[in-house]
């Protein structure tokens, strides 16, 4: 039995977060006109005041983001990594797109005083960027992955940073300044954070060198339990002794695919695999139900720019969004059957625009599977982090293992034992070896997944060290814990 942490906001944060999102929202929508009037413009004055403004409502929001996720014994949540990323992810384009435009120019023609404020500009937002990283090394340890959702390369961000803080920039900056008039000098020193950036760039540039030496330290632990646990993961998820009691059953089949919705939570067991022997909990997986190709035009979401590449595949029968040790894929409900229980879980409280959820869901396709079970490590997933992503306006319950929080089946299907949880069971069924079909409530689903109702969590193994909290507000949702006291 495992020791489950509840990690739920506080209402103070939640009130933070939901300003972050509304800021993180503007920064992201503006990005594309910025990055416009920069590829067309010499940097007048109109642009420079326009990347400026954008910049301090970026840092801003970084900052805020920081705020609230700084010295906090819990991981970042779904929403927070959406944030964070969207955030670097502007960073980068921003000051990519501003080197290139100067070296543009730089190879035709002298640097006019436009030019040296930009440069001065990139020094700035790589300083003010190291200053906010400072003493969150959680979040640089984050921001050190690559995430092919968010077009991130792997360090990417840190090459960038070393670039722009390194003392050659700062030399090359400060010789072009030679060629300006004594007013226009005076001019570019006066800029905010001038002296921060240049005079006292080794500060910075150092600072930024502790920050990836930690991250690299870290890195290498992860490196080394992923390998190991990948090993053990591949040899031991190819032993299966037998099918499923659900498998082929076609009654069965029906009956749930006619009870799914779009973006139901899905979750089994298969009691017949060794992986399910050391998968801590009861369930040992779960997925993503997308929908029928009718489900998806009754929703008005078929012809969507982000169903559209995928429709061959649904129409199919690929209408599963799936994390295995293969990594994430679609998959066909007759498939995905070869279980001995099934459950099916919905969320309630999705808003109107259920794009949002499928663009988050389907970018995930393709990347590899997490064998560090890391929810704050967004290169690599597990089943339960996907949907940790994808539904990232719930704060999910979470476990701490080994210096890191993760998240299981069995975390995620807990979630439904909340009064007015933003989660409820649809079904849960379950098969036996003498091929008789059992259907479970929510007291069953409670008791398999080791809670009770006279309050009392069972866990012989660990001490409860964490003490969950009764009153939770997160967003529109207000829940009270109805299984602990």
């Amino acid at each position: 039995m495992k020791l489950l942490i509840l990690i739920i906001g506080l209402l103070s944060l939640n009130i933070h977060a939901f300003e972050v999102d509304r800021q993180v929202h503007i920064v992201s929508q503006k990005l594309p006109e910025i990055l416009k009037s920069i590829d067309s413009s010499d940097f007048d004055d109109t642009t420079l005041r326009t990347i400026e403004s954008y910049s301090l409502t970026l840092l801003t929001s970084i900052n805020k983001l920081k705020s609230q996720t700084s010295y906090q014994e819990r991981p970042l949540s779904g929403a927070e990594l959406l944030e964070l990323h969207t955030l670097m992810n502007c960073f980068t384009k921003l000051t990519s797109t501003i080197s290139m435009r100067i070296d543009e120019f730089a190879a035709n023609q002298d640097y006019s005083f436009h030019f040296v404020q930009a440069n001065v500009v990139l020094g700035i937002l790589s300083y003010r960027l190291v200053n906010e990283l400072v003493g969150s090394q959680k979040i640089v340890n984050v921001l050190s992955y690559s995430d092919r959702s968010f077009d991130l390369k792997k360090r990417e961000l840190f090459a960038l940073l070393k670039v722009l803080s390194s003392r050659s920039f700062k030399e090359k900056t400060l010789k072009k300044m030679q060629g300006l008039s004594s007013s226009e000098i005076e001019l570019v020193k006066s800029t905010q954070y001038f002296s921060q950036a240049f005079d006292f760039q080794k500060d910075s540039y150092n600072e930024l060198r502790s920050l990836i030496f930690k991250n690299k330290i870290f890195k290498a632990k992860r490196f080394a339990l992923h390998h190991l646990s990948g090993a053990f993961g591949n040899t031991s998820g190819s032993i299966r002794w037998r099918k499923g009691y659900l498998f082929k059953n076609e009654s069965i089949i029906r009956k749930i695919e006619s009870e799914l919705k779009p973006l139901d939570i899905i979750t089994e067991k298969t009691a017949f695999a060794l992986t399910d022997k050391f998968i801590p909990g009861h369930f040992g997986h779960n997925a993503i139900w997308l929908g029928t190709k009718d489900q998806l035009i009754e929703i008005g979401i078929w012809n969507h720019p982000v169903i559209s590449p995928f429709q061959n595949e649904i129409e199919q029968g690929f209408s599963i969004i799936e994390t295995d040790r293969t990594g994430t894929h679609l998959k066909k409900l007759s498939d995905f059957m070869n279980v001995d229980e099934f459950a099916a879980l919905r969320i309630s409280h999705l808003g109107d625009d259920l794009s949002h959820y499928y663009k988050i869901a389907l970018s995930q396709l393709g990347k590899k599977y997490d064998f560090n079970f890391d929810v704050e490590s967004t290169d690599r997933l597990v089943c339960s982090e996907l949907l940790y992503q994808t539904f990232a306006h719930i704060i999910w319950p979470t476990e701490k293992y080994l210096g890191r929080f993760t998240i299981s089946p069995d975390n995620v299907v807990s979630l439904s034992l909340f009064n007015q949880s933003p989660l409820s069971l649809v079904n849960y069924i379950a098969g036996d070896k003498q091929g008789e079909i059992h259907y479970k409530g929510i007291k069953e689903l409670a008791e398999d997944i080791d809670f009770n109702e006279d309050h009392n969590y069972l866990n012989p193994q660990r001490q409860i060290d964490y003490v969950t909290l009764l009153n939770i507000d997160h967003g529109n949702h207000f829940y009270k814990l109805s299984w602990f006291k």
